[in-house]
Order: structure tokens, then sequence, then C-alpha cells
């Protein structure tokens, strides 16, 4: 046997061990709290606002045709969604990103992405068609995807960014 299998073998039975003797005394969402303890605090904060709110069905439609009606999605911030054509595969990204992600009220520079390129009111675009601007103490984002290849989505995305800061003023 190699030194490289024995040396996983070894590290994956010593991570077993380790969990098994791991002592997890927290309390779950889903279990009661002990009698006379107090109820346990929830893990996961409900986001200020539901980017899939934010957009409505038909400027959607307008702008990818028929589609999902909106999933949440995984990406970066505290309320993303996604709106996809699967026609077509066009898009539309709704990012409200968490509180605190800048402190001077502007989109911070990327230092993997570059700087990407200057919009109007502080709108910062990256090559990917995402448009990366700021609300109060968020980065957020919207992405639209109709035409990869060139930069005619931009208008688009300033529209969106229009809409969405006049949606949640006074919200976030």
């Amino acid at each position: 046997m190699s030194h490289t299998v024995v040396a996983g073998v070894s590290l994956l039975a010593l991570l077993g061990a380790a969990a098994g003797c791991s002592s997890d005394t927290s309390t779950s969402a889903d279990q009661p709290a002990a009698a006379g303890a107090p109820a346990a605090a929830k893990t996961k904060k409900t986001p200020a606002v539901d980017s899939c709110t934010l957009l409505k069905a038909a400027e959607v439609k307008d702008i990818i045709g028929a589609n999902d009606g909106g999933q949440p999605g995984n990406g970066v911030g505290e309320s993303v969604c996604t709106w996809e054509n699967q026609d077509n595969y066009h898009s539309v990204t709704v990012s409200i990103g968490s509180p605190k992600t800048t402190l001077d009220g502007k989109v911070p520079v990327d230092e993997v992405a570059g700087p990407g390129e200057p919009g109007p009111d502080g709108i910062r675009f990256a090559s990917d068609n995402t448009a990366t601007y700021v609300i109060g103490d968020r980065v957020c984002y919207v992405q639209v995807v109709t035409d990869p290849t060139s930069n005619k989505d931009r208008d688009i995305d300033i529209r969106l960014i229009k809409l969405i800061r006049a949606r949640t003023a006074g919200k976030l």
C-alpha cells in the first residue's frame, strides 16, 4: 500500500473519530428547548427584503420572455433571485447584498475581477453582464443576460436598478 493511500485512510479514520467524539449541545430550531430553557434563536435571519418580489412578472417577461417566475438563488448577498427562460437561457438575477458590505456608499473594487467599467449613479459593470450598485450600506447587483457577447443589456440593468432602488427605499 502506498504512503498516500495510508495517509488518506488514516486521515479519514481520524476525522470519523473526531466527529464521533464531538459533543454538540446546541438546540436546533427543529428540536424543542429543554424545560425551563429559553427557546432557541433562529439561526438564519429573515432578509430585510425578498429579491424575488422586487420585479413584476410583466417586467421580467418583457426582458427574457416566458420564464420560471423567479427562484431564490444561492449567489452572493442576503437575498438572491433568478428568473430564467428555459427555451433561450436568457436570465435576470437580482441580489440584495448583506448589511455593511460597503461603508463608504461605493461599490468596492474587486481585486480578482478588476474594477469594471463605471456607469451612472455609482453603478459598475463587469464583463459578465453584471451591474453592481449600492443601496444604503449594501453592495447589490443585477445581471441581465440576453446577449452575452455585447453590452446591450446594460441599459436594462440601469432601468432595473432604478426600479429596485425605488422599491426598496426606506426598507434597507
